[in-house]
């Protein structure tokens, strides 16, 4: 799977439809369900958290390109 921007934001996307669904999970009676739940949470926390910082990485990277080749044609005209 492609890492790039639009894909690991639709990742990030997905990943918050299925923590919300969790979320809700949560607001049971149920402990053994609403434990379960919770676990699951931490786990779509942690994979949103790294989702983030990817996209972060990949949106860095892109402005860098994107000024090192403004620059670059900066540099033939002037």
């Amino acid at each position: 799977m492609s890492d790039t921007l639009g894909n690991l934001i639709s990742r990030l996307a997905q990943t918050n439809i299925e923590l919300w669904h969790e979320e809700d999970k949560a607001r049971v009676q149920d402990d053994l369900q609403v434990a379960s739940a919770k676990r699951n949470i931490d786990k779509l926390n942690q994979k949103r958290n790294d989702l983030i910082e990817r996209i972060d990485e990949e949106f860095r990277g892109i402005v860098a390109r994107e000024t090192a080749t403004g620059k670059a044609k900066g540099a033939k005209r002037g």
